[in-house]
């Protein structure tokens, strides 16, 4: 890190696994002692008016923004933290959630981001003079629908709130004024996934890239399945057809060639091997 220019974005594990912040008590104590471990570990610039927010952007010139968004101090609780439909015995369902436990996936109430992050968010993306807008994510946007609690899929009403104005941000369905070039980088989920086109389902429709990579420092999340979903691992390209391409065995990163014009991201394993290569045009 002496040597490399870095941005960071917490997840979980800087204070436990799968921690929310609202109602701020609940991790309060760790939350707080995690949040200063980490900026004093981490090469970040300070925050002068609130030194515990850490969702800020970075420009690069005209060609990209990154926009790193905190998905843990701000949301709510997961779903089976509020609702009991969501348990299997004391832990979280495995299989698809059905009934009450959808109704509270459901709730347009509860949060991911955060009011304040979140109009920064839409403000920032629709103000932005980049030629690509990078969303820097924690866990991915994707639906995998297998235990969705922690991922955006288990807010389901912001998660479209938040593809709805990526394809339609004034509102008028008239026109088609989506904002260009958005693609949402992921990790948390320890593996290499892309998705290139994540369905908005919202009534402007449309979808975004998005492109998960690592862990390169954790074990893959083959290795770390639940029993109950290792038979269904092969018939995963059936089960999610609009993914073009996953390594869920392989320690992984991926390397970024932006210009104005496209983009290219080359996957590669712990070894340096190519896994997949991606190509990208700007609108």
């Amino acid at each position: 890190m002496a040597n490399v220019g870095t941005a960071t974005i917490w997840d979980d594990h800087e204070v436990t696994n799968d921690f929310y912040g609202s109602p701020f008590g609940a991790f309060g104590p760790q939350i707080i002692a995690g949040n200063e471990a980490y900026r004093e570990w981490m090469p970040i610039r300070e925050d002068g008016g609130d030194p515990m927010k850490l969702y800020r952007s970075i420009k690069w010139g005209d060609v990209a923004e990154f926009f790193l968004t905190d998905n843990r101090q701000y949301r709510d609780p997961q779903a089976y933290v509020t609702e009991p439909a969501c348990l299997s015995g004391s832990d979280p369902a495995t299989i698809p959630p059905a009934g009450a436990c959808v109704t509270e996936i459901n709730n347009p109430a509860r949060t991911y981001l955060g009011a304040a992050q979140k109009a920064w968010l839409k403000n920032a993306l629709a103000t932005s003079t980049a030629k690509w807008k990078f969303i820097m994510n924690g866990p991915v946007i994707t639906n995998l629908t297998f235990l969705p609690y922690d991922r955006w899929e288990g807010y389901a009403a912001e998660r479209t709130e938040m593809l709805e104005f990526i394809r339609n941000p004034d509102g008028n369905t008239m026109t088609d004024d989506h904002l260009t070039n958005v693609v949402v980088l992921s990790t948390d989920i320890h593996a290499a996934i892309y998705n290139p086109a994540v369905a908005n389902p919202g009534p402007a429709g449309g979808s975004v890239p998005e492109i998960i990579a690592g862990a390169i420092g954790m074990d893959p999340i083959y290795r770390e399945l639940p029993a109950a979903i290792l038979p269904f691992v092969s018939s995963l390209p059936g089960l999610f057809p609009a993914i073009q391409f996953y390594d869920i065995d392989r320690r992984n990163y991926v390397l970024f060639d932006v210009s104005t014009t496209a983009a290219t991201f080359t996957y590669r394993d712990n070894t340096g091997s190519v896994l997949k290569t991606i190509n990208m045009t700007a609108e």
